[in-house]
């Protein structure tokens, strides 16, 4: 048995007796953690990039500011504030980051579809 401190140090148990090696760099340690590595990256060529910084919190802002209110509770008959940006498409099944793609929904609502996206996405692979 293997194991890598925070120190950094590889600590072998065997017989009942135990050695402590440095571990020099980050490969060494990936190495004796002995993981398979990917062989091809996943990528989703219908993907876009997603937006990041301040343009992302330029655009979030904006999506607040002119839908204040969760789109789904709203649906509902009930008025609670939005506090997420969704995709309506998500951004790996191509949807972009245009206004009419982009709703405000609360934390609960954001994560219910998120999971449900997921779970989608799980089941058909």
């Amino acid at each position: 048995m293997c194991a890598i401190g925070a120190t950094g140090m590889r600590t072998d148990w065997r017989r009942e007796s135990y050695r402590v090696t440095r571990v020099r760099n980050i490969s060494d340690r990936v190495a004796a953690l002995k993981l398979p590595l990917p062989t091809k990256p996943i990528v989703n060529p219908e993907a876009i990039a997603r937006t990041r910084g301040r343009v992302w919190m330029r655009i979030r802002r904006r999506q607040l500011r002119d839908e204040p209110l969760c789109r789904v509770c709203k649906e509902r008959g009930l008025v609670v504030a939005a506090d997420e940006v969704d995709h309506i498409i998500p951004l790996e099944r191509g949807g972009t980051d245009h206004p009419s793609n982009l709703q405000s929904l609360c934390t609960p609502d954001h994560r219910a579809k998120t999971n449900a996206e997921n779970r989608a996405r799980l089941a058909n692979g």
